[in-house]
């Protein structure tokens, strides 16, 4: 969910920048157009000094739009920073994202671990109380366990039932014989 509104966030800067570009673009255009009509003012000026009035009232017009347009390079300015300001956020939350998510996937893994090692040593309980369970009823019966019946266990070397599955000292598995 949070991939998703960083890359509205994201989606939203990008038409920012496009808006500004396109702005920017106008008014290269508007300012390039207002230095011809300045020009040709100027012209006319030197030529005609009856068109003096006009010329000063075009003059201010023009005071007005660099006016404007300095109004809007301050606010492009802000929206810049405001983007730049959103971009660092957006990059700081993508940070934490990642970091959360390697930590999920590392507690995930203990997690599988750990249960794999439970699931391991039930099995040997088991194993082990069956074992104990035999022992416990040859004895009641009277039955002694002789060193005919024990083996030693290929990897450790502890002794153990013959009909045994799993070392209960290793944990060695018998039945891959």
């Amino acid at each position: 969910m949070a991939n998703s509104d960083n890359l509205s966030i994201l989606e939203q800067v990008q038409g920012y920048i496009q808006t500004l570009k396109k702005r920017e673009e106008e008014l290269k255009k508007y300012e390039s157009s207002l230095n011809q009509k300045t020009e040709e003012l100027n012209k006319k000026e030197k030529s005609l000094n009856d068109l003096t009035e006009s010329l000063n009232r075009r003059q201010r017009e023009l005071i007005s739009k660099e006016d404007e347009i300095d109004k809007i390079k301050r606010e492009i300015d802000t929206k810049i920073k405001d983007i730049d300001l959103k971009e660092r956020e957006i990059q700081a939350s993508l940070k934490k994202a990642n970091e959360l998510v390697d930590e999920n996937n590392k507690l995930k893994t203990q997690l599988q671990d750990k249960i794999s090692k439970i699931e391991n040593d039930q099995k040997n309980i088991d194993i082990l109380i069956r074992d104990l369970k035999d022992h416990i009823k040859s004895l009641i019966e009277g039955k002694e366990v002789t060193h005919e019946e024990m083996i030693p266990c290929p990897n450790c070397g502890t002794m153990i039932s013959k009909d045994a599955l799993i070392c209960y000292n290793c944990g060695f598995d018998l039945t891959a014989k």
